[in-house]
């Protein structure tokens, strides 16, 4: 489990790959236009920030399958940062559960060249296994 002190603050990009280690998954909450602009952020769930609570949020009729099973937490990401610490605490504010943002945001991640820090967690790797059985069934994923 996410230590709840890190939750206080946002989680540094140093931090990043343990607070992902205990189990927390990472939601690159930037408009497309951004990630289109910028880049992706690999591994990431990529949820635009007007919506992420809405999906994230278990009790929600539009929550994402996972936000009624995971029990880590979410780490949200922005392009400084910011925007990523609102709303994760407007979501902590409504009850949503754990959430947290990434100081510095998606910039800081490219300063340090950590681009691909959430790539190969659990539910990355459940995603591209699911992708890959479908395509092996020869259906499109849905």
């Amino acid at each position: 489990m996410l230590d709840h002190q890190l939750l206080d603050e946002c989680v540094s990009v140093d931090e990043l790959p343990r607070a992902i280690a205990l189990g927390g998954v990472v939601v690159d909450i930037r408009a497309q236009w951004q990630r289109t602009a910028d880049g992706p952020l690999l591994g990431a769930l990529a949820i635009d920030s007007e919506i992420v609570g809405r999906r994230l949020d278990p009790a929600g009729a539009t929550c994402i399958s996972w936000a009624r099973l995971h029990t880590g937490a979410w780490i949200l990401v922005s392009s400084s940062g910011r925007r990523a610490a609102a709303v994760a605490a407007t979501l902590r504010g409504t009850g949503v559960g754990l959430v947290t943002s990434l100081a510095g945001g998606y910039r800081a991640l490219c300063a340090a060249n950590r681009l691909t820090v959430a790539l190969r967690t659990p539910h990355f790797e459940r995603s591209v296994d699911m992708v890959l059985a479908t395509h092996a069934k020869g259906r499109s994923p849905q």
